[in-house]
């Protein structure tokens, strides 16, 4: 794979346990580029807090947690700047805009976007195709 974006869900299998971490992982490991928005240190942030609302992490786990997220090579890339082309993508795809901005600036680097949620890659491929948009069980060719 010559490079992809990643959503939050991606980003937090790299940092939690998940059937998909080690996905998540090989695919840092093996794409040439892996880029995410801006947003999804601030989307992890938020998934992590309300773990520890429920008692499940601490703060010092998160801490720790938002340490690990960046030591992993990814490029945040600024979102502002494609929130033209977002928006009208979140409106015909009916995504949420931080997804619709992944997809757009995907689209607009030659890239994959790459995400943990397989019933949204499933439904973005069916409603556009020329998407190239995959799960993250499915982004990288099996081990040998």
């Amino acid at each position: 794979m010559i490079g992809a974006v990643v959503d939050a869900g991606v980003a937090l299998a790299w940092l939690l346990p998940s059937p998909l971490a080690r996905a998540a992982h090989a695919l840092v490991d093996q794409a040439e580029a892996v880029w995410a928005s801006d947003l999804v240190p601030i989307e992890v942030a938020e998934f992590l807090l309300a773990r520890v609302r429920e008692g499940e992490l601490d703060t010092a786990d998160v801490r720790e947690l938002l340490e690990v997220l960046h030591a992993v090579p990814v490029s945040f890339r600024l979102s502002a700047p494609f929130l033209a082309e977002a928006l009208p993508i979140a409106l015909q795809l009916d995504v949420p805009v931080s997804v619709a901005l992944g997809l757009a600036l995907a689209a607009k680097h030659g890239l994959a976007y790459v995400t943990a949620e397989r019933e949204l890659a499933a439904r973005l491929v069916a409603l556009e195709p020329e998407l190239d948009v995959r799960w993250l069980g499915d982004a990288l060719p099996p081990e040998a």
